[in-house]
Parts: structure tokens; C-alpha cells; sequence
């Protein structure tokens, strides 16, 4: 694994709580997939990068994937608070 500079640091923090942002707004219903895809892919996220990065982001405890929706857990609402301060 290559490690990344700071401007890859700060645009993947940004896709991850723009991620995160994104699913929390859909509510307790959760966020289809393929509407969180879709607005990734507006910035150039690759299927494979989607994936990694939402596996990763459920690997960490931050959402839930069920019934091909994702839903925010309390840990990622929180993470969600941090970023919005380290990138605001």
C-alpha cells in the first residue's frame, strides 16, 4: 500500500464524509446504493473505489449495508463531526 500525500489525504476525507453526510441525510430508511454510487461517480469514483470505500467504512463500524441500502451508525455520525471540523 502506497502512502498518500496530503492532497490525496484531504480529498479522500472529503469523499468520506461526503459519504457519510450523504447517508445520514437519507434518514433511518437508509440510502440506496446505487443514488450514493451515482453521486460519487459525479466526482470520478470508480465502482472498485465505491466499494473500497464503503467496505472499508462498514469494516470501521461507520454504516450498515442492508437490503442494498446503507444506513449511518452512531460511531459514523460522530466521525462525520470530526471531519466536518478538520475540514471546515
Amino acid at each position: 500500500m502506497s502512502n498518500l500525500n496530503h492532497e490525496q489525504a484531504k480529498a479522500l476525507q472529503m469523499a468520506y464524509a461526503a459519504t457519510l453526510a450523504t447517508i445520514q441525510s437519507a434518514g433511518p430508511d437508509g440510502a440506496p446504493s446505487g443514488v450514493v454510487y451515482a453521486a460519487l461517480m459525479t466526482y470520478g469514483c470508480t465502482l472498485n473505489q465505491f466499494q473500497s470505500l464503503t467496505q472499508g467504512m462498514e469494516k470501521q463500524g461507520h454504516i450498515n449495508f442492508n437490503d442494498l441500502k446503507f444506513t449511518i451508525t452512531h460511531k459514523g455520525s460522530e466521525t462525520l463531526a470530526r471531519l466536518e471540523q478538520i475540514l471546515n
